[in-house]
């Protein structure tokens, strides 16, 4: 698991990149990660057999206090669609360079991750069933920043709220350690 410290985050932060390349990955790998498996475990046990839980069976407690830095929630607004932050951890705020709290998915200022991310949330709220992604960004300077994502359908749950509906994501949020320029020429 890495922790990036402030120093290495602005050294490469997502506002930096310029390329970004994601793979959608089978949702069996979650199991590799430490941070990930607990995230998907925890959703599994509170859902209760049902489609998916809602937002209101999540709760901070349900994690080991090492893993909230990586953990996120978006809402979900429909007709249109749009997708918002509504609370980022502290690691997932320090690779963006920023904090995302608050933002639209559609305001992210570089085309190529808005681009990419907004389709995949839309996928995910049509089929209901959690997404395990691989995202690869290159700096400027060739060095190379790769994460998983584990994004996981959550329903409102509040009274008269559809219990099939996905109105918020929870995210979790796994770097792995940068590759210098010469690994990442080498791949």
């Amino acid at each position: 698991m890495t922790t990036y410290s402030n120093a290495a985050a602005s050294a490469f932060s997502l506002r930096a990149a310029t390329y970004c390349h994601r793979t959608h990955l089978p949702i069996t790998l979650a199991e590799e990660s430490p941070i990930l498996s607990e995230v998907l475990q925890v959703w599994e046990t509170v859902r209760h057999g049902r489609t998916m839980p809602s937002r209101a069976d999540i709760d901070a407690f349900d994690f080991r206090r090492s893993t909230l830095p990586y953990l996120g929630m978006m809402s979900v607004e429909h007709d249109p669609f749009r997708f918002r932050y509504r609370l980022t951890g502290t690691n997932m705020d320090q690779v963006h360079d920023a904090n995302l709290t608050g933002q639209y998915v559609d305001q992210i200022a570089r085309n190529y991750r808005r681009d990419d991310l907004q389709p995949d949330l839309e996928q995910l709220v049509d089929r209901k069933v959690p997404q395990l992604v691989f995202v690869q960004f290159q700096s400027v300077e060739d060095y190379r920043r790769e994460h998983r994502i584990l994004r996981l359908p959550l329903s409102g749950g509040g009274p008269g709220s559809d219990p099939l509906r996905v109105d918020r994501i929870l995210i979790a949020f796994e770097p792995i350690d940068p590759v210098s320029r010469q690994a990442f020429r080498n791949n």
